[in-house]
C-alpha cells in the first residue's frame, strides 16, 4: 500500500513539474494555476517562441520545486509542489461555487464537471439512459486510445 501511494505521488509530482509549462504562471514559472500566455513564454518578445525560452520556463520551475537548491527534487518537494496546487484549485474552486459566501459547499452548490451529461450521453451508445460493461469497455478503450494519440504528439 506505501508503495502504492508513493508511485502515485511520484508519477503525480512527475506530470505536475512535466505539465509545467502549460500550466505555469508568468514568465518566472510560478505555481500558478492559470493557463500560460504566449507572451509569457516569448521571453524576448520576437514573436515566437524557441525551444530555449520553453526550457527555460521548465528550468525555473524546476528551481521553485527545489527548495534545498540541491538541483535535485525529492519526494517532500514534489509533495509539497503538488500540495501548493491543490490548495490553489480549492481555494478557486470554493471562491466559484459556495453561492452564499459561508466558506462550506453543499451539495446543491456543486456543479456537475462540464460535459458530464454529453460524456453520459456518448458512454450510453445505445441510448437506452444506462450504460452497459460493453458500453463501458469501448468508452475506457476509446479514452485509452485518445491519451495514446496525445503522448505520442
Amino acid at each position: 500500500m506505501k508503495r502504492a501511494i508513493l508511485m502515485s505521488c511520484l508519477i503525480a509530482g512527475g506530470l505536475s513539474l512535466g505539465a509545467g509549462i502549460a500550466l505555469a504562471k508568468g514568465p518566472a514559472g510560478g505555481p500558478g494555476l492559470e493557463p500560460i500566455q504566449f507572451e509569457q513564454l516569448d521571453t524576448d518578445q520576437s514573436g515566437e517562441i524557441t525551444r530555449e525560452e520553453m526550457q527555460n520556463v521548465a528550468r525555473l520551475r524546476f528551481e521553485a520545486a527545489d527548495a534545498n537548491g540541491d538541483g535535485m527534487l525529492s519526494l517532500e518537494e514534489l509533495q509539497a509542489q503538488a500540495r501548493t496546487r491543490a490548495d490553489e484549485r480549492a481555494s478557486r474552486m470554493m471562491d466559484r461555487m459556495d453561492a452564499n459566501s459561508d466558506g462550506q459547499l453543499a451539495m446543491e452548490e456543486m456543479r456537475p464537471p462540464r460535459g458530464e451529461g454529453r460524456m453520459f450521453g456518448r458512454i450510453d451508445a445505445d441510448g437506452s439512459g444506462g450504460i452497459s460493461q460493453e458500453e463501458f469497455a469501448t468508452a475506457q478503450e476509446r479514452m485509452r486510445d485518445r491519451d495514446q494519440k496525445r503522448r505520442a504528439n
